[in-house]
């Protein structure tokens, strides 16, 4: 389905229940305290527009995420046409609701203390009945997480500049507060709007 800075994403079946998952395959030589970071902040998520945290497990060398839904593709592939998407005029209103969607899954987010720390249209995912999904929390960062395990704000590595708030790309090399995370969240969305 798609690959990314921290992982592949591919779809599978449980063939007891006959449900299909998207599964994130990280490697395990990543960041431990990262990849940890990122299960805890999916385990805690419940919004009908971020994905769900379905199971998870190890191998000997990789974490396995199975998360639903299984999107067609993300809004990058819708905006460019490069999908089965069929986009047009009259979809305005359906854009209208995304935007609507995804504003409420931020502030569901940031209600919680998460940052998203990489919102781009490739973070998006659009299923078959054309609902939007916030997604990809490798670059995720929660509050609760950092101050009870003594983590310290780190550099912004997966940063898309296209997308990123002038801060957050001065900030990229000391890592950056809070304040700025929540605010470079909202740029980033707003910056994913413009390019619409």
């Amino acid at each position: 389905l798609g690959r990314g800075g921290f992982g592949t994403v591919d779809e599978v079946l449980c063939k007891p229940t006959n449900k299909t998952y998207a599964r994130k395959i990280i490697p395990l030589e990543q960041t431990a305290a990262k990849v940890s970071a990122e299960v805890e902040i999916l385990k805690q998520l419940r919004h009908q527009h971020i994905i769900n945290l379905a199971a998870y497990c190890t191998t000997s060398d990789q974490l396995w995420l199975f998360m639903t839904p299984v999107a067609e593709g993300n809004l990058a592939t819708y905006l460019r046409g490069d999908s089965n998407f069929s986009f047009g005029l009259p979809d305005r209103e359906l854009l209208r609701t995304w935007e609507s969607d995804l504003i409420s899954a931020l502030k569901y987010l940031h209600g919680r203390e998460i940052l998203h720390g990489d919102i781009k249209p490739q973070n998006m995912l659009v299923s078959s009945d054309m609902k939007i999904y916030l997604s990809d929390f490798g670059s995720a960062r929660a509050k609760y997480i950092e101050q009870s395990h003594g983590i310290e704000p780190q550099p912004a590595s997966a940063l898309t500049p296209k997308y990123s708030a002038p801060e957050v790309s001065y900030h990229k090399s000391v890592g950056y507060s809070w304040e700025i995370g929540a605010a470079a969240d909202i740029f980033s969305l707003g910056c994913v709007w413009a390019e619409i």
